[in-house]
């Protein structure tokens, strides 16, 4: 019997878990010393203003366990650090989160948390985030995430104590033999001498080796490899740093629920634990409820036998009495 209640409780927290589509696991790396933004937004249209928060570690069931930030729709009512801001419109949804001044510590988990009312309704995303030291900057490789609209910084730095002060380039596609390619923005060693589109910029100091490339309003036509190329004299001398941009769209409520999103997810152990507590939920409330159910059982045939042991004791009285004769 006891079987068959947890078999017939199955189907409706398979239902509700249905509603946990929203998880998210991105791995986004982040370089000591500099800012980093881990996106977020949910539709203010569909769900209207509503509280969220960022947090340490995956998402749980209810709330953010350790909470770094929060906003209550407007604007933000709570933050554990000046180094967490939310520099998005909060009232319209934006509600992605930076990172300033990365240190190694930084790196883990983290989840943005979007309150919606109503049972199991809260839109969740998660975060790995790795932080490197800023010494790996000229590692060949590095994939970078971005986001549409917002900015991002592809990091390159070179030492003009030991070279000099050197040209240098930035160009689309992995480094070539020589010079860069598809160039979009040059230095000579002090000041940048061109570029192609105002979105580019050199924002570091560049006489002091500074030569990371900032791309403003990023667009999914972004995506793919960035080459900085540092011209140093010499035969095959010249240091070279290969980036693998990807640009994705914002996590709106149609990208979160979208398979691709599940694919490289590690969410397995968050709808376990999920799953458990809400096969626990289900029988606490069934507890509940039977123990309601004999109790107003148990009330129901107290009150019957309290009238019939009444009806019965009336009428032992009554047939105690003797009758008078009448005269």
């Amino acid at each position: 019997m006891a079987l068959t209640g947890s078999v017939a409780h199955l189907p409706i927290v398979f239902l509700l878990l249905g509603r946990v589509a929203f998880v998210s696991g991105t791995e986004v790396r982040g370089v000591t010393g500099q800012s980093i933004t881990l996106p977020c937004r949910y539709s203010v249209g569909k769900y209207g203003k509503t509280e969220m928060c960022w947090a340490r570690g995956q998402c749980g069931v209810m709330n953010c366990a350790d909470e770094l930030i929060g906003t209550n729709g407007d604007r933000v009512t709570s933050a554990t650090s000046q180094r967490y801001s939310l520099g998005g419109r909060i009232a319209a949804g934006d509600v992605s989160l930076t990172i300033k001044d990365l240190r190694r510590e930084d790196s883990g988990w983290y989840c943005c948390r979007v309150e919606i009312p109503g049972w199991f309704n809260d839109l969740k995303a998660n975060f790995n985030l790795r932080v490197s030291d800023g010494r790996v900057s000229f590692v060949s490789g590095t994939e970078v995430p971005g986001v549409t609209g917002q900015s991002i910084t592809l990091p390159c730095r070179y030492s003009v104590g030991k070279h000099g002060k050197s040209e240098m380039c930035w160009g689309r596609g992995e480094c070539p033999f020589s010079g860069c390619g598809d160039e979009l923005i040059r230095t000579n060693g002090d000041r940048v001498t061109s570029v192609t589109s105002q979105r580019y910029s050199l924002g570091g100091r560049i006489a002091a080796g500074d030569v990371s490339l900032t791309i403003n309003d990023l667009r999914r036509e972004d995506s793919g490899w960035y080459c900085c190329r540092v011209e140093i004299p010499g035969l095959f001398n010249d240091l070279k740093t290969n980036f693998n941009l990807r640009v994705l769209d914002g996590l709106t409520t149609a990208t979160a629920t979208s398979p691709s999103v599940s694919t490289h997810l590690p969410v397995s152990a968050e709808l376990l634990n999920n799953l458990i507590s809400l096969l626990c939920w289900t029988a606490r409330a069934s507890v509940f409820v039977s123990f309601l159910s004999i109790t107003v059982l148990l009330c129901k045939w107290k009150r019957t036998s309290s009238i019939c042991l009444n009806r019965n004791n009336t009428k032992s009285i009554r047939d105690s009495i003797p009758l008078q004769q009448s005269h």
